[in-house]
Parts: structure tokens; C-alpha cells; sequence
């Protein structure tokens, strides 16, 4: 497995995606990353069209190398069971990994059987945001918390 956006990621990040993916290929899947490094303009625009919270940081772990999205090649961001089966199985792999996983965010309060914030993937109990993957934030240390790499 080789997915060219790895590389934009922080080398402990990276390593802990990489067998994430590999986890996911060996069940049948095709993971590919969809999105990793941001720039602020870019985060900015997933702000404006609804994608990225308004109060997140900007660009945030995606610009630090700390978070990625991950769709499988064959189903992308379509809204079917097939998808929510994928993302279900990237949550379990990423959770397990020690990571955050946005399959988790049903909305300030909501649980995964009374979710706040709409979403077609609540029928499967899928959180708003299935696709993304990140460090914890409560364990991103300070040195980390600038765009990567520095040349960014």
C-alpha cells in the first residue's frame, strides 16, 4: 500500500495511519486518503461550505500533519451501507490505534442513539464526520502545533 498523501503527515502519525490502511486492505478494502494537509485558505473554505466547524482551529491538526481523512477507493463519500460498513471499520482500527475518529461526533450532547447534529450517516449510527482520523488533541504536545512540515 502506497498513498502518496502520507507523506504530509507527522512521521508518528504516519506510521500509526500507515497500518491503519493496512488493517483495512487486509479485510478487502481500498483506503485512500482523501484529504490530509491543509492550509489555512483551505480550511477556511471547509468552514464557508459546512464541512469543518466554525470554531475549529485553523487549519488545526490537519495543518500540523495530525489528521486525515480515509475513503475507500471504490465507494468515496457515497452515503450507502457499504460506506458506513467502511467508515465503522476505520473507526474500530483508529479508536483501537488510540486515535480520534470522527465517526464518534454526533453533536454537542448527542450520543450515538440521539445524535444533535443531522447527518445522513446518523441511520447507521455513524457519527458526522466518518472519514476523519487524528491525533488526540489533549495529546498533541506544544512543538507539534505548527504547520507541518515547517515549510508548509
Amino acid at each position: 500500500m502506497t498513498d502518496a498523501k502520507l507523506v504530509e503527515l507527522r512521521l508518528e502519525f504516519r506510521a500509526l495511519i500507515a497500518g491503519i490502511m493496512g488493517g483495512l486492505e487486509g479485510s478487502g478494502w481500498q483506503p485512500k486518503i482523501s484529504n490530509a494537509r491543509r492550509t489555512r485558505a483551505q480550511q477556511a473554505e471547509k468552514v464557508r461550505l459546512g464541512y469543518a466547524m466554525p470554531g475549529a482551529r485553523n487549519p488545526g491538526s490537519h495543518g500540523w500533519g495530525l489528521a486525515c481523512d480515509i475513503i475507500d477507493r471504490r465507494h468515496g463519500w457515497e452515503v450507502s451501507e457499504t460506506a458506513a460498513r467502511f467508515f465503522a471499520e476505520l473507526g474500530d482500527l483508529a479508536l483501537g490505534a488510540g486515535l480520534t475518529w470522527g465517526g464518534t461526533w454526533f453533536g454537542v450532547g448527542g450520543t450515538r442513539e440521539h445524535p444533535t447534529h443531522t447527518s445522513p450517516w446518523n441511520k447507521w449510527q455513524v457519527g458526522w464526520d466518518p472519514a476523519h482520523v487524528q491525533w488526540p488533541q489533549q495529546e498533541i504536545p506544544p512543538e507539534w502545533r505548527t504547520d507541518y512540515p515547517p515549510e508548509f
